[in-house]
């Protein structure tokens, strides 16, 4: 890709804004003027929370896994002379970990239009290991009833989740995005679950599919079980889930 772009706004989860900040303030050919900043607030404040909020899940994962942060994440929404509005993202949780391509609206609806999809030259190159599962469904249980008069089917989904060793204070947790996270336990105990709309990240991944959620707990917990509850009510739309303690099931 050769394209010259004129705005760019970053989003990062470890430590790049320190570095850009130290060669920035390093380039004797900087030079410093505190009015711009806020004459640029009231136009990019607005911008920069909106795509913040895009991604509202993973910067928590992120901000809960520690520093430094084992996979980070990066975000890049560029506006290019001759290609327009394109997002750039680089996710080291992700098994291709570059994604480039735009957001695009077809028969009223939004999609994003995936121009390339790819592992990074570390992880081809075997300098960065590949992403590795951060938990194991070993147990899952469906109760699916049909009911009358109009066949809804009402669905009960019970699954048990072990974290992998070394995983972080949060844990990823990707269902339906019709179907919410209502409670969690790990090892019996309650558990804090943070559930966002994504709607950036949704896009980019399958918007009718993925939902993200991160499932807390406590360091001190090295593999917790966690069994959930998932509802669903096909004919009227309505979902609900549970996440419960595996003593209760």
């Amino acid at each position: 890709m050769n394209e010259h772009f004129k705005i760019a706004i970053l989003l990062f989860t470890d430590d790049t804004y320190r570095d850009l900040m130290a060669q920035i303030r390093d380039n004797p050919s900087n030079k410093r003027v505190p009015e711009m900043g806020l004459a640029l607030a009231p136009e990019w404040t607005p911008v920069a929370r909106n795509i913040t909020a895009s991604f509202e899940s993973r910067l928590v994962l992120d901000l809960l896994s520690g520093r430094p942060v084992r996979r980070p994440f990066f975000f890049a929404a560029i506006q290019g002379r001759q290609l327009g509005n394109f997002d750039i993202v680089y996710d080291l949780r992700s098994q291709q970990q570059i994604t480039i391509g735009q957001t695009a609206y077809r028969d009223n609806r939004a999609f994003f239009d995936i121009w390339t999809c790819f592992e990074s030259r570390s992880v081809r190159n075997r300098q960065r290991a590949a992403p590795a599962p951060e938990l194991e469904v070993n147990d899952f249980r469906i109760d699916a009833t049909v009911v009358p008069p109009d066949l809804r089917l009402n669905v009960v989904t019970r699954v048990r989740i072990v974290a992998a060793s070394g995983a972080g204070r949060a844990l990823p947790f990707e269902l339906s995005r019709s179907m919410r996270v209502t409670a969690a336990a790990v090892d019996g105990q309650p558990a804090e679950v943070f559930a966002r709309e994504s709607i950036r990240s949704n896009l980019i991944h399958d918007p009718a599919l993925m939902s993200s959620s991160s499932i807390m707990r406590e360091p001190s917990s090295p593999t917790p079980a966690i069994r959930c509850t998932r509802s669903d009510r096909a004919a009227t739309g309505t979902r609900a889930a549970d996440c419960n303690s595996p003593d209760s099931m």
